[in-house]
């Protein structure tokens, strides 16, 4: 679905990513994991056609980025960023409704939408009239999910989209979006630095360090099969966490532990 060829960028005369390659199939969640400066967002902006690569090619469903219509291809995708980045003078409802409306959609089609979706990501009716500062962090980023999903893109892009959220609204809103069916047919790019949520989202990951991918593969292959002694070391503080929750063993401790005592 998504090809990244060998991309270079710069930005004042310093290189950023330096000879990226990446290859991400239809229907997968690839993530981006690395530390802050690696190149993670600006890869990411790169696929959605917000930056201009120096060099190399990206290929997005057959069509190569340079040669196509820009904004035709960007309303295939969805974006979603850490801060919602909604636009504070629409309420809930217009925010949700904005690319189907762009796209022509009729009122009903919009309205069964933003209903269904909402639903989905427990946003109450009730909000659709507020605006956007009337809301918590985590409604903030439940309609920027919502807003994303609207008009059914097949391929979502996200840049820390939980980052900003606290411990307990981050693992609700991760539960909640996981759960969505619009994403079975959906190709995902997700940036992070957060290596528990890499591992529970991702179908692979790509570690990327000072504007290289030092190792793109399952999250088993990174635990187990480092490419190098950086990845080793990267996961290395987390890693009996990791490998409690590759192995199924963190649920179940989780469930006991949550499980109330006998009287």
């Amino acid at each position: 679905m998504i090809s990244l060829q060998n991309i270079h960028k710069a930005f004042a005369g310093q290189e950023v990513l330096k000879g990226i390659d990446l290859h991400i199939a239809p229907h997968s969640t690839q993530v981006l994991l690395g530390l802050s400066g690696s190149g993670k967002t600006t890869t990411l902006r790169l696929i959605n056609g917000l930056e201009k690569a120096d060099k190399g090619s990206i290929v997005i469903d057959g069509k190569d980025l340079a040669r196509h219509d820009l904004l035709q291809l960007r309303r295939q995708m969805g974006y979603v960023v850490q801060t919602a980045g909604l636009f504070p003078h629409y309420t809930v409802a217009q925010n949700i409704g904005l690319v189907p409306c762009l796209l022509k959609w009729s009122e009903k089609e919009i309205h069964a939408r933003i209903e269904n979706l909402c639903a989905k990501l427990h946003l109450p009716g009730t909000l659709l009239n507020r605006f956007p500062a009337a809301l918590s962090g985590g409604q903030q980023q439940r309609v920027g999910l919502a807003r994303a999903l609207a008009a059914k893109p097949r391929i979502l892009l996200m840049d820390e989209p939980f980052g900003a959220l606290d411990p307990i609204t981050r693992a609700a809103i991760r539960k909640e979006f996981l759960e969505l069916d619009e994403l079975i047919e959906t190709t995902i790019v997700l940036v992070t630095h957060d290596v528990s949520e890499a591992f529970a989202l991702g179908d692979k990951i790509a570690l990327m360090h000072e504007g290289k991918i030092l190792q793109n593969g399952t999250p088993e292959d990174l635990l187990h099969k480092p490419a190098s002694p950086f990845v080793d070391h990267f996961l290395a503080n987390e890693r009996v966490l990791l490998e409690l929750k590759l192995s199924g063993q963190y649920e179940a401790l989780e469930k006991q532990y949550q499980k109330p005592a006998s009287p």
